[in-house]
């Protein structure tokens, strides 16, 4: 079995002319959490950040990871002044048409360099998952070159309940017109469980037309491990919740944290 994150195939989920074409459909369905989470529950996630830290017309936002807009459309609804970022064309393109009033800027938030800082910088639907660990370090240098000193980074994660809850299993079906390509195709799709480093692979196969192989990688946390990493990387956890928009619920399968940079702490990744 190959090593987690050994394989990286993102850019063909999210560039595909095809798949990400799909993918902007899912995204852009209240009624699936496929790509985006439903529509309501997009609602509360925002109003209740902007509740929770006191956000305002004066206040600046960055959504890494924006897909189409929808967090990004709703803050910027509220008045505050609002940048989203993402390296799917499809998706920023999509976005650009239904907001102008939105900094849209396609590129990949690893690497990009906006020349601001945000009072609330975000990453939403276990986009920190899916990083392999020099990634996630890459990612919390530029998200910290980011964020004002009293700034707040927010994100969510998987936790242990989801992986324990995971089963390996393996699967094959077809579809037509499909998420993977067009007319018909054969699915492989299985799934493996890392148990020392609590990854998830979904590996598929789609053979038709043409052939796609994914790797998709879920790495799951406890809050342990994520405030050690946080704090390595020169931050430090101020609130943890069960789900985007404030609830506690034990059983909830994911994690959401609120954290801020340690002041004069530079971190272990310059």
């Amino acid at each position: 079995m190959i090593k987690p994150f050994e394989i990286n195939t993102v850019p063909t989920l999210w560039n595909d002319p095809y798949i990400s074409k799909e993918m902007l459909k899912n995204h852009l369905d209240p009624n699936t959490d496929i790509a985006s989470r439903k529509e309501e529950t997009i609602k509360k996630t925002v109003s209740f950040l902007i509740n929770q830290y006191h956000l305002d017309n004066s206040s600046s936002i960055c959504d890494f990871g924006c897909g189409p807009g929808l967090y990004t459309n709703l803050f910027e609804q509220h008045k505050l002044n609002v940048t989203g970022i993402d390296f799917s064309h499809n998706s920023i393109d999509y976005a650009r048409k239904q907001n102008t009033n939105v900094n849209y800027i396609e590129a990949n938030y690893l690497s990009v360099d906006t020349k601001e800082t945000y009072d609330l910088i975000t990453l939403i639907y276990y986009d920190f998952c899916v990083l392999s660990p020099n990634d996630t370090s890459t990612l919390l240098y530029n998200i910290k070159k980011h964020l004002k000193d009293d700034g707040i980074f927010f994100f969510d994660v998987l936790n242990m309940n989801h992986f324990n809850q995971a089963i390996e299993t393996s699967e094959t079906y077809r579809e037509n017109n499909g998420l993977y390509m067009e007319g018909k195709c054969l699915i492989y799709h299985k799934t493996f469980k890392y148990e020392k480093e609590k990854v998830l692979l979904y590996h598929i196969i789609a053979s038709g037309s043409s052939k796609i192989e994914l790797y998709n990688w879920l790495k799951c946390y406890t809050l342990k491990e994520l405030s050690d990493l946080l704090n390595a990387h020169g931050f430090e956890v101020l609130e943890t919740f069960d789900d985007t928009f404030g609830n506690l619920n034990k059983k909830s399968t994911t994690l959401a944290i609120a954290c801020k940079k340690q002041n004069n702490k530079k971190g272990i990744i310059k």
